[in-house]
């Protein structure tokens, strides 16, 4: 049978615009699915995200951190008690102290045994036995330290002087640091 060439065009070209458009809407389909699945891809990494390291470098902040860490549902902190403290810092330690035995959280400190040869620090650690905290001596400690439910390490930025700032560290392998001394 013989038909219109320009009929039998338009129904070729009707056949491939239809076609284009099918295909245009599969690319927009698969472009909003793939959207879809890069957001959900990066949400669930930022739900894993963990941050290993935080560096503190003012006082204030510090404090307001450590204050934050304790906050969080915690069951046990390690303390390395590495360096002397004022009669009027372990004075004023007490209430922060107290209230974490008092929430239920293990207290176990390490201090270094010449510690007790300073009459403040003896009665504050022999107080602090009383109200239930755990303290071990050592000869040496390997640096000042505060491990909170083998999830996180507070440690002073620079040695033994606090007023450097301190670093907080997240990590398994970084925690088993504490394990071995107390």
């Amino acid at each position: 049978r013989v038909t219109n060439p320009v009929v039998r065009l338009a129904e070729m070209v009707a056949g491939r615009e239809q076609a284009l458009r099918d295909h245009e809407r599969e690319g927009e389909q698969l472009r909003g699915l793939a959207t879809a699945l890069v957001g959900e891809f990066e949400a669930d990494r930022e739900r894993r995200a963990v941050t290993v390291l935080e560096h503190l470098t003012d006082p204030p902040e510090i404090v307001a951190r450590l204050e934050e860490l304790y906050a969080d549902d915690q069951r046990e902190l390690r303390i390395f008690v590495t360096n002397r403290q004022s009669p009027q810092a372990l004075e004023a330690a007490r209430e922060s102290d107290l209230s974490l035995l008092r929430r239920g959280i293990r207290v176990r400190l390490l201090c270094l045994e010449s510690l007790v040869n300073d009459r403040a620090h003896l009665e504050y650690l022999l107080w602090y036995t009383e109200q239930g905290a755990e303290i071990r001596l050592s000869p040496t400690l390997p640096l000042r330290m505060i491990l909170q439910d083998e999830r996180v390490a507070v440690v002073a930025a620079h040695g033994e002087d606090p007023s450097q700032g301190a670093v907080i560290l997240r990590g398994h392998g970084i925690l088993q640091i504490g394990r071995a001394h107390v």
